[in-house]
């Protein structure tokens, strides 16, 4: 639920970044822990502009878990 607050928050910064590229941001659900996230109209804008074209599949704090752990991962198979 805090997303959700954070998300009214900046929900003026949203809405004028819809009126300017037409996205609307979405309510997904995290894989790992089952919270629903938002991916903001800017963060969709940043996914095309790295050619990632699937949804996140994680919310940021289950995502830099996944992270940390790949990396921990990578650094003990050595």
């Amino acid at each position: 639920m805090l997303q959700l607050t954070r998300t009214r928050a900046t929900g003026l910064r949203e809405e004028k970044h819809l009126e300017e590229n037409g996205r609307k941001p979405r309510f997904l659900v995290c894989v790992d822990c089952g919270e629903e996230f938002v991916f903001t109209a800017s963060a969709q804008d940043y996914f095309e502009e790295k050619g990632y074209y699937q949804s996140p599949k994680r919310c940021k704090a289950c995502h830099s878990k996944h992270k940390r752990g790949t990396q921990e991962s990578i650094n003990t198979s050595r």
